[in-house]
């Protein structure tokens, strides 16, 4: 365990992996602490510029836990942690991206799928309207011949016996 917690943020990014890599829980989380005080602004800004306000949070949590996750899995030495951290935070980007393109692609069909069923019903609409407005139609014919027939006594006489 380390004396010195004061002195945590001079130290180098070389030395608080290894400590990332030791079993005293309390150091590896002053170390994380450091790291993301030094790093975890420019990642913010970094997954800002390509996700949205609300996938930003999550997407920043995913780079820090793959980090620490592969820290833990390799002991090759990490030489320029801001660029390893960069190279993590590039794909998990990508992945949200993805996540975030598939979620739209998904609420498009729905999109589509409901723009269809109301073009459905607007259409039964219209139909229906239609149907309608020819009904009134062939009325105000037959209203009009019934009309120009009763003025002229021998059409009305032909009429009625055509009709019947």
């Amino acid at each position: 365990m380390t004396d010195n917690r004061n002195d945590w943020t001079h130290r180098s990014d070389r030395w608080l992996i290894e400590v990332l890599r030791r079993d005293d829980e309390a150091d590896r989380s002053q170390a994380i602490i450091t790291l993301q005080q030094r790093y975890g602004e420019q990642l913010e800004r970094a997954v800002r510029r390509k996700l949205p306000y609300d996938w930003v949070e999550n997407t920043v949590q995913d780079i820090w836990v793959g980090f620490y996750r592969s820290v833990q899995a390799h002991s090759a030495e990490i030489q320029n942690v801001g660029g390893y951290l960069y190279g993590i935070a590039d794909n998990k980007i990508a992945d949200a991206v993805q996540k975030l393109t598939h979620e739209r692609a998904i609420e498009y069909d729905r999109a589509t799928e409901d723009d269809t069923q109301s073009d459905e019903r607007l259409f039964g609409v219209e139909v229906a309207a239609e149907e309608a407005v020819y009904r009134l139609e062939e009325n105000i014919v037959a209203k009009t011949k019934w009309n120009l027939l009763s003025l002229s006594p021998l059409w009305m006489k032909c009429y009625q016996i055509a009709s019947g």
